[in-house]
């Protein structure tokens, strides 16, 4: 919410009068909402981007064991060959 609204609210809030109360209030929901679908779309690229750098870390674990595998295949067919 920006200062000006907050501001604007506080002075509407002073005035003690009926319609300002009501208007601020509305003004308020308003920025509540819009706030509110803002906080909703970022937790969910949040959720996105943590979906992905998980993916991203499988796919890097698999192949480093992968390499491993075929690194401890190789020794092992070397040593059997020495033998």
């Amino acid at each position: 919410m920006s200062k000006l609204k907050i501001r604007e609210l506080q002075a509407a809030s002073r005035k003690g009068d009926v319609k300002s109360m009501r208007r601020a209030l509305r003004t308020a929901v308003k920025v509540i909402q819009a706030t509110d679908g803002e906080n909703q779309s970022l937790w969910a690229m949040l959720e996105e981007l943590k979906a992905s750098e998980v993916k991203n870390h499988q796919e890097l674990l698999k192949n480093e064991i992968g390499d491993a595998i075929d690194r401890t295949k190789k020794m092992v067919m070397a040593d059997i060959g020495e033998a």
